[in-house]
């Protein structure tokens, strides 16, 4: 069984990827840093699903690219800029909402260390499936983003 931790050792701490409300568009799957400070974006696929793909400026990013994951980032940074202002935010009897967003904060400070110190890793993983369903066979792959 593919887990992060016995695949990626000592990647066993994950960062909060899941944004307040609905939907995962703009989110990474997972995202987790190792004991040495590494960290590594894991975006997942199953069944016969593809790579997606998501405006990035004026282009059109696949997943797995550099600038895939840099729109991401940005999204997470925009979303920030709202979500630090939403009247929930430090409220006492929003303490989930509060944690949530620190969270999210938490984990764009440690992408930008990551990136700084080319100490960052993008994985796609996906799990295959025929006409029985899931099948073991899982493929990982590591994204070129550049370092």
């Amino acid at each position: 069984m593919l887990t992060v931790a016995t695949n990626f050792k000592n990647s066993d701490q994950p960062l909060n990827t899941k944004l307040p409300g609905n939907g995962k568009q703009g989110e990474f799957d997972q995202v987790y840093i190792t004991d040495d400070g590494k960290v590594l974006i894991m975006e997942g696929k199953g069944g016969n699903a593809t790579w997606g793909s998501r405006i990035a400026g004026e282009e059109r990013a696949q997943q797995g690219s550099a600038k895939y994951m840099d729109s991401v980032i940005d999204n997470y940074t925009e979303q920030m800029k709202r979500l630090t202002k939403d009247p929930r935010y430090g409220k006492v009897g929003e303490e989930a909402f509060t944690k949530q967003v620190e969270g999210i904060e938490d984990m764009l400070d440690e992408l930008e260390i990551a990136k700084e110190n080319k100490a960052l890793e993008y994985i796609g993983i996906q799990q295959k499936a025929n006409d029985n369903g899931l099948i073991d066979v899982i493929d990982v792959s590591i994204f070129d983003i550049g370092f």
